[in-house]
């Protein structure tokens, strides 16, 4: 989880969702103008983010099931040409981590000294997928159907990226509890990776060159309108000299605190080495329905990666003085968020809690007319 927090940040006209989605169809189009967006979104299901900075002293949050972790951040630069459609820089961060729930026990009751129950198992599993990258990214949008009251249209959005961090592999394996204060493990991992997190090793920087494609549909009947986006519907990175390790790791080696806990240095066997790998970038979608009243709306959508549903639900309203104020509730981490638009800016905060929150999102957008 500690993973997440370093991976770390805001789209082209922000919408209502909670992924960081580049949507095409929303694309301004107006000659001598700058979109300036950003967005950084941290989220877990197993601590408050004051916990997961503090080595996780706190308390955690018991659960049966998996547990999640998204860490989500984006930044968009761009101007709209007639003759290419919008073209800008763009910067991502994005990681998800799926750790069974006896893995983050464990991590927890060892981390914090805390007693164990003799003879007791737990399924280690844990996986990492991430990337980092800059990249130039080439949209428009296009009309498709305008007839008997419907509108719709078809956006396309092509990024040439540059990779510059990485986290792709897992760890699976067991381990019992063997005193109160002990306990032995053993795991498999297979990694690639641009600094190894499960254990001390220095390693080259490596860097990647690929791409990613966008697609998005919208379309409006009188008061509904119904939009479905998908990001890295074919998304690719090619890593060069990139370090692996696909090796076995188990509790040979230990000490004991002063507590009388047990420390470890993992045995390490197996493959270290340096290779190419083709890294498939995980696809993010979103599936949203509105209905527009007077001076207001109400959305209902989903956002989704790599499995995780994220539904959520807002109300939007609009004064007489353009000011419009978004109300968010997204369903899976619980935040409820508060969303201010004008002509040219546009700023939003999302938690879970306001003194100790597990999940946050922000966001910052500006348009600037020359």
């Amino acid at each position: 989880l500690a993973v997440c927090t370093s991976f770390g940040l805001l789209t082209v006209p922000a919408t209502a969702g909670t992924l960081s989605l580049f949507n095409p169809s929303n694309i301004t189009k107006e000659n001598q103008n700058l979109e300036m967006n950003a967005q950084l979104m941290m989220v877990n299901d197993a601590f408050s983010l004051e916990v997961l900075f503090d080595d996780l002293e706190g308390s955690l949050h018991e659960q049966d099931d998996k547990y999640d972790a998204v860490g989500d951040a984006r930044i968009d630069i761009g101007t709209y040409l007639d003759f290419i459609g919008y073209v800008g820089y763009t910067y991502r961060k994005e990681v998800v981590m799926p750790t069974s729930s006896d893995t983050v026990r464990l991590l927890y009751q060892a981390t914090n000294d805390l007693e164990l129950d003799i003879g007791e198992s737990y399924d280690l599993d844990l996986k990492m997928e991430g990337f980092a990258a800059h990249g130039i990214l080439f949209a428009n949008n296009f009309p498709v159907y305008q007839e008997k009251g419907w509108d719709v249209n078809i956006g396309v959005g092509v990024e040439f990226l540059y990779g510059v961090e990485i986290q792709d592999g897992y760890v699976r394996g067991d381990a019992i509890a063997t005193a109160v204060n002990d306990y032995d493990f053993n795991m498999y991992s297979n990694y690639f990776y641009t600094e190894n997190y499960l254990y001390d090793l220095d390693v080259e920087n490596s860097n990647a060159y690929g791409y990613s494609t966008h697609l998005s549909i919208q379309a409006t009947y009188e008061n509904f309108s119904f939009s479905y986006v998908i990001n890295d519907i074919l998304g690719k990175l090619y890593w060069q000299d990139l370090p692996y390790s696909n090796v076995l790791l188990t509790s040979g080696t230990k000490s004991y605190d002063e507590n009388g806990y047990v420390e470890y240095t993992p045995v390490v066997s197996g493959v270290e080495r340096y290779k190419d790998y083709t890294q498939t970038l995980m696809k993010k979608w979103r599936l949203e329905a509105k209905y527009n009243f007077e001076n207001a709306s109400i959305q209902l959508g989903n956002d989704s990666i790599e499995d995780i549903n994220m539904p959520y639900v807002r109300y939007q309203y609009t004064y007489d003085n353009g000011l419009i104020v978004g109300y968010n509730y997204e369903m899976k981490f619980g935040m409820i968020g508060l969303e201010l638009s004008s002509k040219n800016y546009h700023l939003s905060i999302h938690a879970d809690d306001l003194t100790d929150p597990s999940a946050v999102r922000a966001s910052l957008g500006i348009h600037y007319s020359f």
